[in-house]
């Protein structure tokens, strides 16, 4: 299986391309509009016009670029007949989306996100025991996302046509939210500038509603130091997720003392000491705790088996609605309303 790289910038120089090796595919050649970029990476053809590379006979594509070049990238592999892997977020826009929906079953490709935490073990371990009905009723899901370094004010991030809103940029706690929530009906945000002159809104709280239950979303830029934690909540357990490693269930049939918590804690110390190792005898489980790794085999697998991605291009459309509605949540001041 022939694969092409688009964009040689971190995610793809520690992610995608180590992943790629790792599963013995051929790296046909790169693209890069910078000549800088394109030395950094060991490949037989290197292009500064990406189509060039699709030009190459390619079965698949990686888009490692910024969200505003996703559109017309994914739309010209999809001509191509390429099968596509696209980084987080899909597209700028719901119409975006739909268009790039369009090209890919028109012209029989598959296309697959990167939905990268769905593969992190302790959120995959949570999912399972939600799937096998372990949770009980679903009441609440809880995630919270902290960065500690706003982005430079000169980068592109700072861009939202370039980028998109902050809440698009971190796609990841929309679609844990929807993969264990399902869609959402309404959501209702408060958003606000840390520091006044700030060019971009970067504090943001959200509530969702997906009818039976009720999601809750915190997201900043502007904290001490940088967390992701979940917390799922049911009639029967709740498990909190912490990444990289901490992994807790409470139930009446396991109640949580000090001396389990303790245990607990020594439980994660070994975990993330074994992580380590594994991520210095691994190169391609470094990047994400290996999570891009693992979704790039099962996309690959998809296509060798002509199965299901394992993140769809509606699962982006969606993360895209939820996204387009927290915005307007915060601009108008009111809850709004998702039609699925």
């Amino acid at each position: 299986m022939k694969v092409g790289i688009i964009g040689c910038g971190k995610v793809a120089l520690e992610g995608h391309i180590p992943a790629f090796r790792q599963l013995g595919l051929e790296i046909v050649g790169v693209a890069d509009s910078k000549r800088a970029s394109l030395k950094k990476v060991k490949a037989r053809r290197k292009y500064t016009d990406y189509r060039e590379l699709l030009k190459q006979n390619l079965d698949v594509v990686s888009i490692c670029t910024p969200p505003f070049l996703h559109y017309q990238m994914c739309i010209d592999a999809a001509e191509h007949g390429i099968n596509i892997l696209v980084e987080k977020p899909l597209a700028l826009n719901v119409e975006e989306g739909m268009e790039i929906k369009r090209k890919v079953e028109a012209n029989g490709v598959k296309l697959c996100v990167m939905h990268n935490y769905k593969f992190l073990d302790p959120i995959v371990k949570a999912k399972k025991m939600h799937e096998h009905g372990e949770l009980g009723r679903l009441l609440s899901i809880h995630t919270i996302i902290h960065g500690s370094s706003p982005p430079s004010w000169k980068t592109w991030r700072m861009n939202e046509s370039q980028a998109g809103s902050m809440i698009l940029q971190w796609t990841h706690p929309l679609y844990i939210q929807t993969w264990f929530g399902g869609n959402p009906k309404s959501v209702f945000a408060i958003g606000k500038k840390i520091i006044s002159n700030y060019p971009l809104v970067r504090d943001v709280k959200v509530l969702i509603s997906f009818g039976d239950c009720t999601g809750f979303l915190e997201m900043s830029e502007f904290c001490v130091s940088p967390q992701f934690l979940l917390n799922v909540t049911g009639t029967g357990a709740s498990i909190t997720v912490k990444l990289p490693v901490k992994f807790r269930v409470l139930a009446p049939s396991t109640p949580i003392d000090v001396l389990e918590e303790a245990i607990a804690s020594f439980s994660n110390l070994g975990k993330l000491f074994r992580m380590y190792l594994t991520m210095q005898r691994r190169p391609h489980m470094r990047y994400t705790g290996g999570s891009h790794f693992k979704l790039i085999k099962k996309f690959i697998e998809s296509i060798e088996n002509d199965t299901e991605v394992p993140a769809t291009v509606d699962e982006g459309i969606l993360t895209i609605k939820l996204a387009n509605a927290i915005e307007e949540s915060i601009h108008f001041g009111k809850e709004i309303g998702l039609s699925t």
